[in-house]
């Protein structure tokens, strides 16, 4: 038998016992579980659930065994729960709703159930099941009732007696500028879980890319520091690759932000699925999970088809068994975070290394070009800050040229479709009073249209520098009121409902004379959320306070009308050039591909010495 994973029934990082397991009549003491008569321990969580479904797809493991350990009388079960076409029908609509921020309430659910395996166990046991036979989408899971008073429940393990296909070498490249403070906290955990786990001691080696120069962390067993120049995370995480691929030692290669956190236990099921892969060429990806809210999924993998990006799994609450099982719908992707993807160091050979685009899209276009396989499951999860909670208006610059870099390699997209996004990009920004984030927009389609060359020769570093220099500046609350407009004071804007025609016919308030405006706002101001704010909060707003009172930070916009003929006017410059150039320089990046995802071009990027192939 081949251990894969230890079931989990808490761990260092969250508290959120619904994440691990659900009880009735039964407590969890001491990292074992205590039993009234009757009481049952259910495993049908995120962390615990066996995606039976997604194991077939991607893996050779059929026959599996739990190795439990108690004390006292139980009744042992495996459960299957099915994903059904009435469950999916009555869900129809929900991202949407949840995106866009509409009502919607959970429909009630009637879950397909069977209980595939049932026995007594009377102190240790074990309880064997096969997955071969089971069809659709669904999940497994252990059910444990106590058959006694005071019966104990003290964990378990899942096993299986199918032969591995595989024994992986993962190199963990985890890429950073000047925090420290996360990265040592995750070198910690893992450190401490290789201590206790010579399995995973063998199989990850941790290296980490040190963009800003400044880590102090000393190289020892399985981790090692490399101080790196700094190119963003597009050469953080190419130089983790290149170390990785050069050391000629690792099968894979696991990209992880620094700032996330993350139970290092989850790298047994990391392993255990690479292990019985089918294929050599599977990549293993993680979901998202707000920090703030441990619940709240942001992203379970995402598509993008050169014309919009979809996340999957968006804004589901794992603690609710519904959305665990809805999260085992096998979902088309085309690429997965790097706050969390592993790939096999195979890749590099056939697809060559990521593009230079220091931030915003590297971790999209790559998996597109490289990935053949994306396995996301149900327990393999980190934590990280919402997007949502951050703001910089440069990364407008690197989103659009970069998308369009993207667009030009892998999609054959109309021109419309390019056009439509130049215009709802720009008008976006107008909208939000952001001025300087339209110009940044602006200056990304411009770049683009300097083709490969300039991205080769750009220095990177350099180009942030100045774009940093120039964004938005935000402000703390203090120093808000310093300028005149005290938050703490202001009350937050309530958005009144208005006719969507009018807000279109009036360009959201532009056309409409400043008389008309709420005299009030005119003078002191109108506060929105920095983060989550909507079109219509702006929708006749002289001057608007953009706040978030969760970082503090912030700014003042002004409405100027004079924006709307000067942006026109480098818009249609830019459609001009869309419409006569964009073929042209899409065939320049084609031709360009190789070359810029080379090892000589990182290397001279890199400041690196050439590296002859053996």
């Amino acid at each position: 038998m081949t251990k894969l994973y230890d079931l989990r029934l808490c761990s260092g990082v969250c508290d959120v016992k619904e994440l691990y397991y659900r009880a009735v009549d039964c407590e969890l003491k001491n990292d074992a579980v205590v039993f009234c008569r009757g009481g049952k321990l259910a495993f049908n969580t995120y962390f615990n659930c066996l995606s039976y479904s997604k194991l077939k797809n991607f893996t050779t493991i059929r026959h599996l065994s739990y190795s439990l350990r108690a004390k006292g009388k139980f009744v042992v079960r495996i459960v299957q729960s099915k994903l059904t076409k009435e469950i999916l029908d009555k869900f129809e609509g929900f991202d949407y709703a949840i995106a866009h921020r509409l009502p919607f309430e959970y429909p009630h659910i009637d879950f397909e159930k069977s209980v595939l395996e049932e026995k007594e166990i009377d102190g240790d046991g074990t309880i064997t099941f096969d997955i071969s036979a089971l069809d659709g989408d669904g999940l497994c899971y252990l059910e444990v009732e106590s058959l006694e008073d005071g019966a104990v429940f003290f964990g378990g393990s899942l096993e299986t007696s199918d032969e591995k296909q595989r024994e992986p070498k993962v190199a963990i490249a985890i890429c950073t500028f000047k925090r420290e403070k996360y990265v040592l906290a995750n070198v910690e955990r893992m450190r401490a879980e290789f201590d206790n786990n010579p399995i995973l001691k063998r199989a990850f080696d941790v290296i980490v890319v040190d963009n800003g120069q400044t880590m102090t962390l000393e190289d020892s067993e399985n981790f090692r520091v490399v101080k790196n120049k700094n190119l963003g995370g597009s050469g953080g995480f190419t130089r983790g690759i290149i170390e990785a691929y050069r050391a000629k030692k690792y099968t894979h290669f696991l990209l992880q932000d620094d700032d996330i956190v993350f139970d290092p236990k989850m790298l047994e099921k990391v392993l255990a699925y690479l292990r019985f892969a089918k294929s050599d060429t599977l990549s293993i990806g993680a979901s998202m999970i707000h920090l703030s809210d441990m619940t709240y999924q942001h992203e379970m993998s995402a598509a993008w088809d050169g014309v919009k990006l979809q996340s999957n799994g968006h804004a589901y609450n794992l603690s609710k068994e519904i959305d665990i099982l809805r999260n085992e719908e096998q979902k088309f992707c085309t690429y997965s975070g790097w706050w969390f993807l592993c790939q096999p160091v195979a890749a590099v050979k056939e697809s060559g290394l990521p593009l230079p685009f220091f931030i915003k899209y590297d971790d999209v276009e790559y998996p597109i070009r490289s990935a053949k396989g994306i396995m996301l499951v149900n327990g393999i999860g980190v934590w990280h800050d919402s997007f949502d909670s951050k703001y910089s208006a440069e990364l407008e610059y690197y989103i659009k040229r970069n998308e369009l870099v993207t667009t030009a390699l892998h999609f054959d997209g109309k021109l419309g479709a390019v056009l439509k996004r130049l215009v709802r990009g720009v008008a976006k920004q107008l909208v939000y009073q952001r001025y300087q984030a339209a110009e940044f927009i602006i200056e990304g389609y411009k770049d683009f249209f300097k083709g490969p060359k300039y991205l080769m020769n750009l220095d990177a570093e350099a180009m942030h520098a100045s774009l940093r220099a120039r964004t938005i500046r935000q402000y703390g609350k203090e120093q808000l009121k310093q300028q005149g407009y005290d938050v703490e004071q202001m009350t937050p804007y309530l958005n009144i409902k208005s006719s969507y025609l009018k807000k279109v016919l009036t360009l959201n308030g532009y056309l409409v004379p400043t008389c008309f405006y709420d005299k009030k706002e005119r003078k002191e101001g109108r506060l929105v959320s920095l983060t989550q704010s909507v079109p219509s909060d702006f929708y006749k707003s002289k001057i608007t306070v953009q706040y978030d009172a969760e970082t503090d930070r912030g700014f003042v916009t002004k409405q100027k009308r004079g924006m709307l003929f000067k942006y026109g006017f480098k818009m249609a410059g830019v459609a001009i050039r869309i419409l006569f150039e964009y073929g042209h320089v899409k065939k320049q990046y084609l031709k360009a591909e190789n070359e810029l995802t080379s090892f000589e071009n990182w290397e001279k990027l890199l400041g690196l010495p050439p590296h002859e192939e053996e």
